[in-house]
């Protein structure tokens, strides 16, 4: 989910006064929520550079703004119900999208049963190279399937009732999602993983040099050193068989430090570790679920002109206006 679209829907969720322009400000939150941010009311955000200016505040993916608002879902009751009170004249709505032909509706009789959305709020956090990144992102359920073009904070809702639930679990509704975070989070993933590859590819190049330059120095030392004895031995001045022993043993330090199986242990030992350090953490977890329902009327609908009488049944979706099995 967008930035944006993120915050704003978090606080239209809470009923707040907000006026949308290039700085965004935001008014009338709840005052726990003020309380865990640590500022109060009103909040001027922008979410473009270009529109920073004194006492307002750029929101990015790692701001504060959005570790309080997942802190604040954290806190909050794991599974939340909401009933839907979509406007429904249902005669009104009928004569819309049905003819009647001059047919009037004398009476109307209803059953309701109730559809639902669910909205699983799930916190992404990227570890790599000692920083951390969260975001938050929003997924709407519908019949096992996720639907797009739904948003709560467009109706009018009032906290429903667990009683009027028919449903059992959200088992197959949470497989759906986390399927959709996986979708949603893969270019995030795949755009932190080029760069560190690029990154980590740089380090082993740094330590491959960093070792074959070594390799070069100390043999280099070595021969120096060789040529030293060999000079000395021609020579034969003052004390030149000490002095040859000494060189002796600084050529057998050498060797000691130039040995193969020693240099790639230590080679590979900085390989692993910033292998290590280059590696990408990507955690998933649950913060929220809301259940949304609104009813579906099964309606049988008796109707008549100056002559006949007639009925039909069919069933009423309120929040759509779809018409079926008629």
């Amino acid at each position: 989910m967008e930035i944006k679209e993120l915050v704003l829907n978090f606080f239209k969720g809470m009923n707040c006064n907000i006026q949308e322009d290039n700085v965004t400000v935001i008014e009338n939150v709840p005052k726990d929520f003020e309380k865990l941010y640590g500022k109060n009311t009103p909040y001027r955000f922008v979410f473009d550079v270009l529109y920073l200016q004194q006492e307002t505040e750029l929101i990015t993916n790692s701001c504060n703004l959005i570790k309080t608002i997942s802190d604040y879902l954290k806190n909050k009751a794991k599974t939340t119900v909401l009933k839907l009170n979509p406007k429904t004249d249902i005669r009104e709505d009928l004569s819309k999208y049905l003819i009647f032909n001059n047919y009037n509706i004398i009476n109307l009789e209803k059953k309701e049963k109730f559809d639902y959305v669910f909205r699983f709020t799930f916190e992404t956090q990227f570890q790599s190279m000692n920083e951390n990144e969260k975001i938050i992102n929003q997924i709407y359920i519908h019949e096992d399937g996720v639907i797009d073009n739904f948003q709560i904070e467009d109706y009018k809702t009032v906290n429903g009732e667990k009683n009027d639930l028919q449903i059992k679990d959200l088992k197959d509704q949470s497989i759906a999602a986390k399927e959709k975070i996986k979708e949603l989070i893969q270019g995030k993933t795949s755009e932190l993983s080029s760069k560190l590859k690029e990154s980590l590819e740089i380090e082993l190049k740094r330590i491959e040099k960093h070792y074959n330059e070594l390799l070069r120095e100390t043999n280099s030392e070595i021969e120096k050193n060789q040529l030293k004895i060999k000079e000395l031995n021609e020579k034969k001045p003052e004390n030149y068989s000490f002095k040859i022993q000494r060189l002796n043993g600084i050529i057998e330090k050498l060797i000691e430090k130039s040995n193969q199986d020693q240099v790639n242990q230590e080679k590979n030992f900085q390989i692993k570790n910033e292998k290590q350090k280059h590696s990408l953490g990507v955690s998933t977890k649950l913060l929220n679920k809301v259940v949304i329902y609104y009813p579906i009327y099964t309606l049988n609908i008796h109707f008549k002109d100056k002559n006949t009488n007639g009925k039909a049944s069919l069933k009423f979706n309120s929040l759509t206006k779809q018409i079926q099995d008629i």
